[in-house]
């Protein structure tokens, strides 16, 4: 299932985005159930390269998935079901904020 990713403009997100997303690119899920706004908060992580690769992966949030979809896949997560997820769709218009779509498999 498709979900748009969210909160991509707030901190550094937007310029980890414009550096290292591209279509296809898997990514990680996660829970954050004390989030102070959102109790189904569903995190989208990035890998991205620490010290030009040599150290490994680091995952960074670039947002989070669109409230409107995230209550069913935050159920599935809190049951520790397997979930897959990649980059669908990576588009920086000139002068705005990146958007990005996922594919979520459960």
């Amino acid at each position: 299932m498709g979900h748009k990713v969210v909160g991509i403009d707030f901190g550094d997100r937007a310029r980890i985005v414009r550096s290292h997303c591209k279509n296809g690119a898997r990514v990680r899920l996660v829970r954050e159930p004390n989030d102070p706004w959102e109790p189904k908060a569903v995190a989208v992580l990035l890998p991205v390269p620490k010290f030009l690769g040599a150290f490994g992966l680091a995952w960074k949030k670039i947002g989070y998935i669109n409230p409107s979809g995230n209550k069913r896949l935050a159920k599935v997560l809190d049951r520790g079901d397997s979930v897959t997820a990649q980059v669908t769709t990576y588009h920086v218009p000139p002068g705005k904020r990146p958007r990005v779509s996922i594919d979520v498999r459960c």
